[in-house]
This record gives C-alpha cells, structure tokens and sequence, in this order.
C-alpha cells in the first residue's frame, strides 16, 4: 500500500515533457531565407516608406519583430547580407522618431540622396583610410597651359578649292584638345580645355558658305580628349 502512495506521488512530482515540439521540417531553412529577404527589403527607403505608410510600424508585435531581425549583425548570419545599407536602416527602425519620420515622403527622399552621396563618394572615402600616406614631394613650379587659339584653318577639302592651307573665321570659343568632325558639310567643334585650362561643355559649327562660327547647344557635361 505505502509502495503504490509513494508511486503516485513520484509521478506527481515529475514534470511532464511537453508532447508536442515545432519542428521545421527543412530545418528552418525556409525561414532563413524569408527572413534574409525581407530584411534586404530593408535598404530600400521606398519600401521603408510603405511599411510606414501602411501603419505597420503601430503593431507592437511587428516593432518586437524588427528587434529580433537584429541577430543579423552578427559575424555568422551578416556574411549573407549583400546589401549592408539594410543593417544600417533595421538599427534605425529601433527608434521611434525614425519610424514616424519615414512616413513622410520629403523623408524618403532625403535617405535616397544620402544613399546616393554614399554609394558616390565611397571609393574615394575608403581609399583616404586603405593606401597608404606617401610622403610631399617637393613642389615643381606649374606647367604653362597648352596654347588655346579660335584660329581655324583648312586645307584642301571639299570646303574649298584652295591646294594649300587656308585661313578661316576664328571660332567664338578658343579651345584645344576638342573633338571635330564634319557631317552635311559643316564642321563641329565640341568640348576640350579652354584658355584657362577648364574644361568645356560648349559646342559650336562651320559653315562654309558663311565662313562663321556658330553657337549651337552645349553638352550636358564638359569633355575633353574625345574624338567624333
């Protein structure tokens, strides 16, 4: 009799092993991936935009899922990352002025035009800290600047009969090192360095029948050693 009491009370006593355990059945690798995925989303403050436009932000249970998402940053999981701006953007979804903030499309914007200033100016940003510092040279005296002339001559084209070279119209722009090329029987002259030694984004053309130099629209940035 006492043997079967103290055998109720023994199983009593032990704690019970819970019967039913989640198990992925990959192995949690589908959830790795959505999770990567959505967490990539992240570097993109459009979307970060819509998540805030669409109130997810108020859903306590969507912050704490943003707050687990931070196991990203460590050693083992960030090797998978490819766009690390999104690491950057999930510490900021952590504040709450941040989050409110990106509901605002002025906002949005902003972050796109720093991510352009960074992704612009990264090269040159990261080599500052990777090469190493070579020592000051001693300063040469500056080069003259190449001669820069409007003179324009020709010799023996279908402009003109003459058999040697010609004299004609000075150019409105005196340049060097400038493309030039003839299409429908008018010269183009474009880009190059001016007398200063700028660059240029000025463009003009010949015409043989009035032996001028016209203005025509400048490029949309200066260029210079091209050809045409």
């Amino acid at each position: 009799m006492a043997s079967k009491t103290e055998s109720e009370n023994s199983t009593e006593t032990t704690p019970s092993s819970p019967k039913n355990i989640y198990k992925d059945p990959d192995d949690g690798r589908q959830r790795f991936l959505l999770e990567l995925e959505f967490v990539q989303c992240l570097a993109n403050p459009t979307y970060i935009h819509y998540l805030a436009q669409n109130r997810y932000f108020e859903d306590e249970a969507f912050i704490g899922y943003l707050k687990y998402l931070q196991y990203w940053q460590r050693p083992e999981y960030i090797k998978f990352i490819m766009y690390p701006h999104c690491l950057y953007f999930l510490e900021l979804l952590q504040n709450a002025n941040f989050r409110n903030a990106m509901a605002h499309p002025s906002n949005k914007e902003l972050a796109h035009r720093q991510q352009f200033y960074f992704w612009k100016n990264y090269r040159n940003n990261r080599l500052k800290h990777i090469l190493p510092r070579s020592l000051p040279e001693p300063s040469a005296p500056p080069a003259p600047p190449a001669p820069t002339s409007t003179d324009s001559i020709i010799y023996s084209s279908s402009f003109t009969n003459a058999i040697c070279w010609s004299r004609l119209s000075d150019m409105n722009v005196a340049r060097y090192d400038f493309a030039c090329a003839e299409v429908n029987g008018l010269v183009y002259a474009v880009g190059g360095y001016g007398a200063n030694g700028d660059s240029l984004s000025s463009a003009e053309v010949y015409d043989p029948n009035t032996n001028k130099w016209t203005l025509i629209k400048s490029l949309r940035r200066p260029r210079w050693g091209c050809f045409a």
